[in-house]
């Protein structure tokens, strides 16, 4: 267990998003490799979801589509944290589209309590990506802009995580500027290409209105490797595909 010179310990926190219907063959996973905290957290995934127009009308509707999703947040010794989310990519399916995203960020812990040693081989994965950043957006329910998670569907830029939340400050008890703030928010998380986060990041601003008072937040975080989840849209696609 490595540690820097103010005593904290270097780990990783791997971040796990899977489908409701695989979430049982986590907590195996963890415990063979030795994980013995974890934070679960409820969420859903947003996806666009296409289909025929009434009436049989030339063209295709577009509607949202949400399907429950679980996040295990989990903290591992640093060397062994890509070794471990290729693990999980390979045993609970991630390949296919719609099953789940996973990623690492580095971080310091204090305790170090819950990282351990884990002797994991560090596979290499061929969809395991390193330019990536998480955009996380913290919007107002009742925000007058677009919702974070549609705009982001619109921009076409990957599937947004969602999960509730509770404001706790004190804007979200008095209000700002005399503008009733509800305490119910939104948490979009989104994994972006490092290259396109900036100005992505200004788009989400703009469209959510995040620059009003009272509109929300918006930040990055550096991700260290992860796996991205491409299923944007379900059913019939409009773009060309490949011949068999």
């Amino acid at each position: 267990m490595a540690k820097n010179d103010t005593g904290f310990v270097e780990a990783s926190r791997i971040t796990l998003t899977v489908h409701q219907d695989i979430e049982a063959e986590v907590g195996p996973i963890l415990k063979e490799i030795g994980v013995k905290n974890v934070f679960v957290e409820n969420a859903r995934c947003v996806r666009q979801k296409m289909v025929r127009r009434f009436l049989g009308l030339p063209g295709l509707k577009v509607e949202l589509s949400d399907s429950p999703n679980q996040i295990f947040r989990f903290s591992v010794s640093r060397q062994a944290a890509s070794g471990i989310a290729c693990r999980l990519i390979e045993q609970l399916g991630l390949q296919t589209p719609g099953r789940g995203s996973v990623f690492t960020q580095d971080l310091l812990e204090m305790s170090g309590a819950g990282v351990g040693e884990h002797e994991i081989p560090a596979p290499k994965f061929e969809r395991l990506l390193e330019d990536l950043i998480l955009i996380t957006g913290i919007q107002n329910k009742s925000a007058s802009g677009q919702t974070l998670f549609k705009v982001a569907l619109r921009l076409g830029v990957g599937v947004p995580v969602v999960c509730a939340g509770i404001g706790t400050g004190i804007r979200d008890r008095l209000g700002l500027l005399r503008i009733t703030i509800s305490p119910e928010k939104e948490l979009v998380y989104l994994m972006v290409p490092r290259h396109d986060a900036s100005g992505l990041q200004r788009l989400l601003i703009e469209e959510g209105h995040l620059d009003r008072p009272g509109g929300g937040f918006i930040y990055q975080t550096p991700i260290r490797v992860g796996m991205v989840d491409p299923l944007i849209r379900i059913g019939r696609q409009e773009h060309a595909q490949p011949a068999a």
